[in-house]
């Protein structure tokens, strides 16, 4: 049978990012509680905040390469006691754009496999590819799971012009689309307008949300659109409140055809330097015809505007709350080096350790090998429509870019494996493959 993760495996692996600088569109935000863990961590690996598996975050200007992570449960008492395993990752580099995560949980017999994600960056560090493998204990080998696949839009950090998820289909051997989302500028980076076909309980659900901007050029109304046959409905929008181009307050609102009906709000307070001190998400009550506070996020920062230290209160309906606080320490840079998580004990009157994970480093040696010439890369058949077969010898490092230089995708390919290029329009692509010093280069022609 397949090792699946833990839900305590959730709680680990929320500690590590504060915020993300990416957005899903606010016609997804509903649906996010519902993907798999495997979804979840494929989107916050590419800067996307999904609450449940946030990844970890490292640095890409350094001269240290994340090596390891190992967190321990400790016995729970206000001073450090006995510790017991609980989970690792480890880190390998496959090439200068490709590096593998590993995650394992520990068991009776020692650490035992979870899942692995393969992870793809173009030349700014922006990832481009996903794919998540999770281990089967029976066979002892990695089985597909998801992947996405990501497009940048221009030189952006943070904009995209596309985004595709796939899961696979075990009943029928192949990957099943189950989100897609489309988007359109007006002028260099505005985002304009977002089409997301979304696959909810074996059915696909197309959304639109359509962006307006007030005079300061800030994003101040979303409105999501459901789309059914040649029309289009209303069903919400989101308002948003900025002070000198910071959001401060984000609220939102279903719309059932007469009346709107408010959701959820959340309010941001920022320090001198721009960072969020607090992060206040509230949630609209019928008993009471008001706002609800929920969750507090309060922020510390060191004297180099790094997150030190993150206090999170949850308030219950009934009135109970829950607080936990989360340390931070650096090895240098926002290279982290250690989280310590403590949980607020009423009994004790006091804060109780919950885990420490510990971040291992290696030292970034160079390792670019003595340059060899670019080598031809056979593409056969040639031309194709869409289908084409790679002849390569071993595991490589994929790229397709139109005639302009566009990356258009990225990928690991095995040898043996074909090059699925069904979705591309007709034109002629420069596809290059390269593994270590190798690299090849070859043109394909799309009928």
């Amino acid at each position: 049978m397949k090792t699946y993760c833990l839900q305590a495996l959730f709680v680990l692996l929320a500690t590590s990012q504060f915020f993300a600088q990416k957005t899903l569109a606010p016609a997804l935000q509903p649906y996010t509680d519902g993907w798999s863990y495997h979804v979840k961590r494929m989107f916050n690996h590419a800067g996307f905040d999904l609450k449940a598996a946030t990844v970890n975050q490292i640095s890409t200007d350094s001269h240290l390469q994340l090596d390891s992570t190992k967190t321990a449960h400790y016995s729970g008492s206000t001073a450090p006691g006995d510790s017991l395993p609980f989970a690792r990752s480890t880190y390998e580099y496959l090439s200068a754009d490709t590096k593998r995560e590993t995650n394992f949980l520990y068991g009776t017999d020692g650490w035992q496999p979870l899942n692995r994600t393969t992870l793809i960056h173009d030349e700014q560090r922006r990832l481009v590819y996903a794919h998540t493998e999770v281990y089967d204990t029976d066979t002892r080998t990695y089985l597909p799971d998801s992947k996405m696949d990501v497009f940048p839009h221009g030189d952006s950090q943070d904009l995209l012009d596309s985004l595709f998820v796939h899961q696979w289909d075990t009943g029928a051997g192949g990957w099943r689309l189950v989100l897609a989302t489309r988007n359109t500028f007006a002028g260099q980076d505005r985002l304009w307008e977002s089409i997301s076909s979304l696959e909810v309980s074996g059915a696909t659900n197309t959304f639109v949300d359509r962006y307006s901007y007030d005079a300061n050029d800030d994003n101040h109304l979303v409105e999501t659109f459901t789309v059914a046959g040649n029309g289009e409905q209303l069903i919400g929008r989101t308002d948003r409140k900025y002070a000198e181009h910071r959001l401060i307050e984000e609220t939102v609102f279903a719309y059932d055809g007469f009346d709107y009906e408010a959701l959820r709000r959340t309010n941001r307070a920022y320090n001198l330097a721009g960072m969020v001190r607090k992060n206040m998400e509230f949630e609209w009550s019928k008993a009471i015809g008001n706002w609800r506070l929920a969750i507090v996020h309060d922020y510390a920062y060191d004297n180099q505007q790094r997150l030190s230290t993150k206090y999170v209160t949850y308030l219950k309906p009934d009135g109970y709350e829950e607080r936990e606080a989360i340390a931070y320490a650096y090895v240098e840079g926002k290279n982290l080096r250690q989280e310590t998580l403590l949980r607020w004990d009423d009994d004790l009157f006091d804060w109780v350790l919950n885990s420490k994970k510990h971040y291992y480093y290696k030292s970034l040696v160079p390792t670019h090998p003595t340059p060899q010439p670019v080598q031809v890369l056979p593409v056969s058949p040639n031309p194709t429509t869409g289908i084409a077969r790679l002849k390569l010898e071993t595991e490589s490092s994929v790229q397709v870019f139109n005639l302009s230089g566009q990356l258009l995708q990225s990928r690991v390919i095995q040898a043996g494996d074909v090059l699925d290029l069904t979705q591309l329009p007709t034109g002629t692509y420069l596809v290059t493959a390269q593994h270590g010093a190798d690299m090849f280069r070859g043109k394909i022609v799309k009928l």
